[in-house]
């Protein structure tokens, strides 16, 4: 999962024309000691180092830029760039996405 967001984010960001160093918000609602924002960190090097450092990506943990709701309306917006938000957010632009909450859906933490 972390290739395919990083490949998806590098495409579009060294498509992109050549422009000063940018900074892009990365907005999270999960706290800085889990997994997701480990994932978030080395996403944000990746984006970095395969552009050459033309964009630097700020990682806001903990709901620091806000809630869920206020997370989506910002990437719509244009407030934020990136972010992770839970399927059930998502699920309100694109139905299929509610799937990952359905109860027994996933065997285990692996599958």
């Amino acid at each position: 999962m972390k290739t395919l967001a990083t490949l998806a984010a590098a495409i579009a960001l060294v498509a992109a024309p050549d422009i000063p160093q940018q900074t892009l918000k990365f907005a999270r609602v999960n706290e800085a000691s889990t997994l997701f924002h480990e994932a978030a960190e080395w996403i944000a090097e990746q984006i970095e180092e395969r552009t050459d450092d033309k964009y630097k990506v700020d990682v806001f943990p903990s709901s620091q830029l806000g809630n869920e709701e206020t997370i989506t309306e910002g990437l719509q917006i244009g407030s934020f760039q990136m972010a992770y938000t839970g399927p059930t957010f998502l699920s309100q632009f694109h139905q299929p996405m509610a799937i990952s909450e359905a109860p027994f859906i996933w065997n285990c933490y692996e599958h």
